[in-house]
């Protein structure tokens, strides 16, 4: 493996010049910086972590901080999240740590990684109100991003997006189309997208001509289900849903994810009801491998926005913000989503 010297030889250049080259000092000029570099990868050159923290102040590395939990291998969203996240750092010549944590108190872990000066930055899901690791980390001075947002009014760098439109979209296409009765099966409670996502359906159900009694049943649970995001949570809730009386079972149900769709497909088949004939099914589509929304009998009728898109704008904005000193309006990003009919929906008129 060649060395900052073995390169400073071949180049005939100042081993203090290929350094500052290598790590985009200013005074280096653009040629000269291009050539460095092109040298230094044709000769397989790998930095000193350590000499370059001397260096630049920085380490290479970021970081992801997430709480431990019995089924988190087989959290296929985490996987995604994890794979895409390290392929784009490791291209950008980071690292990428997962740092899987089983302390009761969230800030621990951080505590003892900025107290080390470890990390570069880090990556934080799920935003809270007053979200201690937003406080804590904006406190030392610590870049982060975050995938998600509270609201509009956030102000810290965020990938997002549109949840509030997700379901809007969604509840405003099934009105259209002539349902009424229709039931939301959403993410957990507490989390921020599953918020939007609750007030964007319930939006758009009292802007139709649906009476307050209708509206009103959301506040004993009628409309709106929250649970985790899996096919079991959609397969007992739409059966719970799907048994009452003709009079008030939905005639179409809102899915949070891919997963809940499949769950409610089972349980609509283990009924005898037929999908979209007897319940029209619409869900978020995140594109995630092995769960195709075409390929599902019908195929499955989505608002559509793959998460391995969120993931180099997340890792751009975190390497932005490690870099410079851009305002936090300019690293705060929201992605619209698609709607996409296909065959698990049908017109009522």
């Amino acid at each position: 493996m060649a060395t900052l010297k073995d390169i400073s030889r071949h180049l005939n250049l100042s081993v203090t010049t290929i350094s500052r080259a290598l790590n985009g000092f200013p005074e280096v000029n653009e040629e000269t910086r291009l050539l460095v570099v092109k040298t230094a990868a044709a000769m397989n050159y790998r930095p000193n972590q350590f000499a370059q923290k001397l260096v630049t102040g920085r380490s290479g590395m970021v970081c992801m901080i997430i709480q431990a939990s019995p089924d988190l291998s087989a959290n296929i969203h985490f996987m995604e999240v994890v794979t895409g996240l390290s392929q784009y750092f490791s291209a950008h010549g980071m690292h990428f740590i997962l740092h899987v944590s089983t302390e009761f108190d969230v800030l621990a872990p951080y505590r003892s990684m900025t107290a080390g000066n470890l990390m570069d930055g880090y990556i934080l899901t799920h935003p809270t109100p007053n979200d201690p690791r937003v406080e804590f980390l904006r406190g030392k001075n610590v870049p982060f991003v975050m995938h998600g947002r509270l609201d509009e009014d956030s102000d810290y760098p965020y990938y997002d997006i549109e949840n509030y439109g997700v379901s809007r979209q969604a509840t405003e296409y099934l009105l259209s189309i002539g349902h009424q009765r229709i039931t939301l099966l959403n993410g957990p409670a507490e989390l921020s997208f599953a918020k939007q996502r609750k007030a964007g359906f319930l939006d758009a159900m009292s802007a139709s001509d649906m009476s307050d009694a209708d509206i009103i049943d959301d506040m004993s649970g009628v409309q709106v289900h929250h649970g985790q995001m899996t096919e079991e949570f959609g397969h007992r809730t739409a059966k719970a849903v799907l048994s009452r009386s003709n009079t008030i079972r939905p005639s179409a149900i809102i899915c949070s994810n891919i997963l809940i769709a499949e769950g409610v497909y089972e349980a609509a088949k283990e009924m005898g009801l037929k999908i979209p004939e007897d319940l029209s099914v619409i869900a978020h589509d995140d594109d995630i491998p092995l769960h195709r929304a075409n390929e599902m009998k019908p195929p499955l009728s989505v608002t559509h926005s793959a998460l391995r898109e969120a993931l180099e704008p997340l890792a751009n904005i975190l390497m932005r913000r490690i870099k410079s000193e851009e305002s936090i309006k300019s690293l705060q990003e929201v992605a619209p989503t698609k709607l996409i009919i296909r065959e698990s929906t049908r017109l009522l008129f």
